[in-house]
């Protein structure tokens, strides 16, 4: 059984190169970069993941790693983005972040980025912001009076 993207309760758009999903039920969005974005786009449970990395070889036009594929895998995981792993591959992505670099390499993390920002609550978004205590409050005319 191999891994597959998560489709429900996600918004996905492109935005120039890269994939934005916003996650509904953890109100997060996550930018995925090129790479990482085939690899969400197309990873269906069906492909292989020789399969998943030849594929974006090609769509990418220049060689690709199975560790990126792997790496990938390993962030869209990280952020709620699959819906099932493969029971071999489970313990390749329950690592950390430490572990991820021994694994993959920096240069395969590096290539399969993710950028997730967490969404305001509606109360926080309603709120009206916050106090700068480094920054001078501006001092109001009091009604009725002259300055």
């Amino acid at each position: 059984m191999s891994p597959i993207a998560r489709r429900t309760d996600v918004i996905v758009q492109d935005v120039g190169p890269d994939t934005v999903v916003y996650d509904q039920l953890r109100d997060a969005a996550h930018s995925l970069n090129p790479v990482t974005g085939y690899v969400y786009k197309h990873v269906d449970g069906a492909s292989s993941l020789d399969e998943l990395t030849a594929g974006m070889s090609a769509a990418l036009g220049t060689p690709v790693d199975l560790r990126v594929t792997e790496a990938a895998l390993w962030q869209l995981d990280r952020v709620h983005l699959l819906e099932r792993l493969a029971a071999a591959d489970t313990s390749a992505h329950a690592i950390s972040r430490r572990e991820a670099v021994q694994r993959f390499g920096v240069a395969a993390l590096s290539l399969a980025a993710v950028t997730s920002i967490v969404a305001p609550t509606p109360a926080m978004a309603q709120s009206g912001g916050y106090d700068d205590p480094g920054k001078e409050k501006e001092k109001k005319p009091k009604k009725g009076k002259k300055p």
